[in-house]
């Protein structure tokens, strides 16, 4: 008897199993009527939104075939803990990203949600944070974010962080928070003529950015001549303390400053990063003495124990003229480590180290992966101008460089002509003292010279004994060319000395050495460098 009812008490639940389940099928199969006219498409009143902690803002869905037979949609977020969404409705819960999908079966429509401390959409706000800053909130900690493109053409720009250059640091006030341009445009950033009674006071979007960071913004139709500065760049005049600047773009105008001056950054001191930036700017400096100017950044100079600078992925198109020395495709006077980065437009100086990518590299440092396709001429007989580097040397006191190793340059290629100096190189103008030049690449159609000229290093010399620090690629007091390649026809390499790969000044010094070099690209590659490199 206790069987049968088991078995009946089975029978039973299957049976409310089989009518829960044929209910359920039967409120799917009338939720999405399959005979009648399913979502084709769904549109969202906004792609992103920027919102502050807080906010909360409705998102409005249209909804094609206009007879679809069910229009009900799902609404979820991927990061619940910055934004959550209800009916479409966001709610901004606190600083980050999020994204936010309306769905209908396999259907979907995405918003991304920007969630910062503060949005800045017009002029009149970004003016009013430019002054929160100057009066002594630093927005450590916080962000801030644009929400929609703005127009400065109105007035003169006074910078957010308003403090000046003191020797390696500032003084003043500086932004120690994170800006995130979104993507958005700021148009018509202008000022002309002189900018303080300071020199160094910083001059950019941004004046100092402390340890902050400044991010994925876009510059149009600047125009910025600032007849007293030494500090000024179209994003951020001065960056300290491992402050980072990436993804800005500056797609047209021009900046113009006495020295210390670069499209995107002025000057950058011990450690920091810049990464991920285009120029398409005119850029130059007016100082007869000095210079530094750079496509991407004027300075980025010292060096401290431990602490390092890079520029990484940043691309110049902008031509960069220094009335006198220090000029750069990517940095005009640099100690930074510098990777992935493109010139193609041409530089030009009226003083020592003119470069492709660098002018000077100081002390430290390294170019690699680095590419110029730019003309590069130096209207002087100073010392120092290559198609990669101008000049590679040692100097400055062991307090402002703290950090001395040998510079290499590996894995380069430049293609364009070389002209002008007293050295010219294809990849490098002159190194003194240290320096590893390998597996880089020169098709130069000529490199000139008044003095040297060779198709790889310029002008291989000792000035003075330099330690240095050891490391895997250390070259103690030795300067070493090896495993390059250069396809310019002798013929076309003109000076009172010259050499088909580097000409070396002292040929007495054992120190002093070029190895291993190619005039041939299949040669050189069978030998088995190069592998980087595609024609």
């Amino acid at each position: 008897m206790q069987h049968k009812r088991l078995f009946a008490a089975l029978g039973l639940c299957a049976a409310a199993a089989l009518s829960l389940g044929l209910a359920a099928c039967e409120e799917e199969e009338q939720r999405h009527d399959w005979t009648g006219v399913p979502v084709t498409s769904i549109t969202l009143s906004a792609q992103s939104l920027s919102l502050e902690v807080g906010q909360t803002q409705t998102l409005t869905a249209t909804v094609l075939p206009e007879n679809a037979t069910d229009k009900t949609l799902t609404w979820t977020t991927d990061n619940a803990s910055v934004a959550t969404v209800s009916g479409g409705t966001v709610t901004a819960v606190a600083v980050g990203e999020a994204v936010i999908t309306a769905s209908w079966e396999d259907v979907i429509a995405t918003c991304t949600v920007a969630v910062a401390d503060e949005v800045i959409s017009t002029a009149q706000e970004l003016t009013a944070f430019a002054q929160a800053v100057n009066g002594g909130n630093d927005y450590a900690g916080r962000t801030v974010a644009l929400g929609a493109d703005i127009d400065l053409a109105e007035e003169d720009w006074t910078p957010v962080g308003n403090g000046a250059r003191s020797d390696r640091s500032y003084k003043g006030n500086a932004f120690k928070g994170t800006f995130d341009g979104r993507g958005y445009t700021i148009g018509g950033l202008h000022y002309n003529g002189t900018y303080t009674e300071n020199e160094d006071s910083a001059f950019g979007l941004f004046g100092v950015l402390d340890g902050g960071t400044v991010k994925n913004v876009t510059f149009a139709d600047v125009s910025l001549n600032i007849t007293n500065s030494e500090c000024a760049g179209t994003a951020v005049g001065l960056v300290v303390n491992g402050g980072t600047v990436s993804g800005v773009t500056v797609s047209s105008g021009s900046l113009k400053a006495v020295r210390g001056n670069g499209g995107i950054v002025g000057r950058m001191c011990d450690e920091g990063s810049i990464e991920n930036c285009v120029n398409r700017a005119a850029i130059a400096s007016t100082s007869a003495n000095s210079g530094n100017v750079g496509g991407i950044v004027g300075a980025a100079y010292y060096t401290a124990n431990d602490k390092d600078m890079t520029i990484s992925g940043c691309e110049n198109y902008g031509t960069v003229t220094a009335a006198c020395m220090g000029a750069g495709g990517i940095v005009g006077l640099s100690s930074a480590n510098i990777s992935g980065c493109t010139n193609a437009g041409a530089v030009m100086g009226n003083g020592a180290s003119i470069g492709g990518i660098v002018g000077e590299q100081q002390n430290y440092g390294s170019v690699t992966g680095c590419t110029n396709t730019a003309n590069i001429s130096n209207l002087s007989e100073n010392y120092g101008t290559g198609g990669i580097v101008g000049w590679i040397r040692y100097s400055g006191s062991v307090e402002n460089y703290q950090m001395k190793a040998p510079v290499t340059v590996k894995e380069c290629l430049n293609t364009g002509a070389v002209d002008g100096g007293s050295d010219g190189g294809g990849i490098v103008g002159t190194v003194y003292n240290n320096a590893l030049i390998e597996d880089c690449m020169s098709t130069a159609a000529s490199v000139t010279g008044t003095t040297f000229a060779a198709g790889i290093v310029g002008n291989m010399q000792k000035t003075e004994t330099v330690t240095v620090e050891e490391g895997d690629d250390a070259i103690a007091n030795r300067i070493l060319v090896t495993h390059c390649c250069s396809t310019t026809p002798e013929a076309e390499i003109t000076a009172v000395n010259t050499d088909l790969y580097a000409y070396d000044n002292d040929s007495a010094d054992s120190e002093m050495q070029a190895t291993e070099n190619y005039a041939a690209v299949q040669a050189w590659q069978t030998a088995g460098f190069g592998a980087w490199y595609t024609a």
